[in-house]
């Protein structure tokens, strides 16, 4: 399972996380990771992460951080 930002730097799910600022009503709409090689956390938008298999494997994985 590969999460990419739109610059291709990698996503893990240990360094991802979601708080009350990420949602908008029930949606999520931004997430906070620390990408690879990279120190400080930042904040992402969904609509521009990118994916191995495309749509369906960034839905897992914002289900799998909602989990958290």
């Amino acid at each position: 399972m590969g999460i990419y930002t739109k610059y291709g730097q990698r996503i893990t799910n240990e360094s991802a996380r979601i708080d009350g600022s990420c949602y908008f009503a029930d949606k999520v709409i931004k997430i906070r990771a620390v990408p690879e090689k990279r120190r400080r956390e930042q904040v992402y938008w969904v609509k521009d992460l990118l994916a191995d298999e495309g749509n369906p494997e960034i839905e897992a994985f914002i289900t799998t951080l909602k989990g958290k």
